[in-house]
């Protein structure tokens, strides 16, 4: 219990600024019950007024909920609002036109932090049990390091060896301020989206790959991976895939219904949070400080040129250390 509470008191005190912020709002559906009363009751022991609102989205909505809406659209700046996603239940509710799960209130003047929808209670507190000022430090010194690089080199023991040319080098929001008003948790990333016909090499997969969300709704899951997924890129594309049952479902179970770009490496994001989890599921491996992660196929989002019907990612095990930087 002590481990929990001090998760979400590390966090709030990370995140929110008293005594300029006054009020905490938690939106939340049913199934996240027991997580929004342990952040509640941590913000009232911190002196924060706490409300809560519970939705069931397993209601159907032809429109936003009035009161809802116009509580999002009229949180004021001394306002905080933490979103515990699950369920996609903020598009059910017709809320996303109020609040955009990445950047934040649409028209209230709050700032808010997002829980990630995938990751369930548990593991979303062991991953927010940190310190948070370390990661903050951490995350933006790896990304100056990086942004000293024309191209750079990834090399692992067990054949890893890739080159890409970096666009620009961005943070996932780890603490909303006056320019970026929302951040995600679990914190913490840095990413690019690689110039997307210089990158060449081998992947050798044996961390997690994601689900893979053809034309985002048909999600198909991945199964956890026991033996490595070899990928051969050439500029940028997978041109040959080997391994054992797990290549063979991600060539002809998942590859063979995207778009040609669904088959090109589109992002490079390397982990920052210090906790270890050895869970095989792609949402937690790809925050953690031991690894790095290859997205394919939609990158506009992340700053690059490709559109396709999917996104997925690819995780491996990788000593930030060494980042080999041309």
């Amino acid at each position: 219990m002590t481990r929990r509470v001090q998760s979400w008191t590390n966090m709030l005190k990370f995140m929110i600024e008293k005594p300029k912020t006054t009020s905490l709002y938690i939106l939340y559906p049913i199934s996240r019950s027991k997580l929004a009363s342990k952040i509640s009751n941590t913000a009232t022991e911190l002196g924060l007024k706490t409300v809560k609102f519970e939705v069931n989205p397993e209601n159907d909505f032809e429109e936003a909920p009035k009161y809802l809406s116009s509580i999002l659209d009229n949180l004021k700046e001394n306002d905080f609002l933490i979103v515990l996603r699950k369920e996609d239940f903020i598009n059910k509710l017709k809320l996303n036109t109020h609040f955009n799960t990445y950047s934040g209130l649409t028209n209230g003047k709050g700032k808010s932090c997002v829980l990630h929808m995938m990751i369930d209670d548990s593991n979303l507190t062991d991953l927010c049990n940190i310190d948070y000022e370390e990661i903050y430090d951490y995350t933006l010194n790896l990304r100056r390091k990086l942004e000293k690089a024309k191209k750079i080199r990834i090399r692992t023991p067990i054949g890893t060896e890739l080159t890409f040319h970096p666009r620009k080098w961005n943070v996932v929001p780890l603490k909303p301020d006056d320019e970026i008003k929302n951040a995600l948790l679990p914190a913490g990333q840095v990413y690019t989206a690689p110039i997307e016909n210089k990158t060449n090499g081998t992947i050798v997969i044996d961390r997690s790959i994601s689900e893979f969300p053809v034309d985002f709704k048909d999600i198909i899951p991945f199964p956890e991976i026991k033996n490595e997924i070899k990928l051969k890129i050439q500029k940028g594309k997978i041109v040959e895939i080997k391994g054992d049952s797990e290549a063979k479902f991600l060539r002809d179970e998942c590859l063979s219904k995207v778009d040609k770009n669904g088959w090109i490496v589109s992002e490079v994001t390397l982990g920052t949070n210090p906790r270890k989890n050895n869970s095989p599921l792609a949402a937690i491996q790809e925050v953690l400080r031991d690894t790095i992660h290859f997205g394919f196929g939609l990158n506009t989002h992340l700053g690059g040129d490709l559109v396709s019907n999917v996104h997925w990612d690819a995780v491996i095990e990788f000593d930030h250390e060494h980042v080999e930087i041309y």
